[in-house]
């Protein structure tokens, strides 16, 4: 499929490196997140940020499944369990948010943080 083959043809290939260019953008974001002044002063760049390229992975994701040839072959290969693992820490981080008490959350942020490095993982498979 187009999706998984970016040598099948041109938009394939563009595809392909847009991907890796939002995995970059994403990766060099979540590094910047960590420096503690810069995490302060655009603290609401950086959530939007990541809002805006988990919605990117998301859609990637879910584009690949439904052009895969069987759902349970999508489940089963270990590239896309990586994929979904990897975009999954935004969605767990506001659930948790969500649903534990109102005290300090930071804890939670740094978990999620130390999940999102799961995507740079996404560059080597690609």
């Amino acid at each position: 499929m187009m999706l998984d083959h970016p040598e099948s043809s041109n938009a394939a290939y563009a595809l392909q490196m847009m991907v890796m260019s939002v995995i970059v953008l994403s990766t060099i974001s979540a590094v910047f997140e960590t420096v503690p002044s810069l995490h302060q002063e655009y603290a609401s760049f950086f959530s939007a940020s990541e809002c805006v390229f988990t919605m990117l992975f998301t859609v990637e994701v879910l584009c690949r499944m439904v052009v895969s040839k069987s759902c349970r072959g999508y489940v089963c290969s270990i590239s896309n369990q990586i994929d979904v693992i990897a975009t999954m820490p935004w969605y767990v981080e506001r659930i948790m948010v969500h649903t534990a008490p109102a005290s300090d959350h930071s804890h939670l942020e740094k978990m999620a943080g130390s999940l999102r490095t799961l995507r740079m993982v996404r560059l080597a498979r690609m």
